[in-house]
């Protein structure tokens, strides 16, 4: 919709339970089921794979999470690459270990929840490095 209706907007979507919109040069992988694995894991296995992904012919690039991630915290704040994480569902929850163990300047792309409302997101992170996501149904309703 977004895409439609701003053609020229140098963003482009992806869909993950809702449209997400990154900066054009910028990639988003899926990283759900790295909360099944252990940091000494992630990071002998998995983390320099994330890091090539996202660099290849991208200027960086987010990771999806909608589970419980927060193990991994130091090996993304290590990662340059590393430009965003959006947050849904549970990792939604988690907003401010995320908030406190990345960079400062790694952002949060969050689709607010009952749990984790908008006044939550914004007491923690005071409004910066904070995108507020939502289900295309939810803009419709809006207006």
């Amino acid at each position: 919709m977004f895409v439609r209706r701003f053609p020229s907007a140098p963003f482009r979507g992806y869909f993950t339970g809702g449209w997400n919109l990154m900066p054009v040069g910028y990639t988003c992988l899926l990283g759900c089921t790295t909360q099944l694995l252990s940091p000494a894991t992630y990071r002998a296995r998995i983390a320099d794979l994330d890091q090539r992904l996202m660099r290849g012919p991208w200027q960086g690039g987010c990771i999806h999470l909608c589970g419980h991630h927060t193990q991994h915290c130091a090996a993304w704040a290590a990662m340059p690459e590393l430009k965003a994480l959006q947050l849904n569902d549970a990792a939604c929850d988690d907003l401010e270990a995320y908030y406190r163990g990345l960079r400062a300047d790694q952002f949060f792309i969050v689709m607010p929840s009952n749990k984790m409302p908008v006044e939550e997101c914004l007491r923690i992170t005071h409004g910066r490095r904070l995108v507020l996501a939502t289900l295309a149904r939810e803009i419709i309703r809006c207006g």
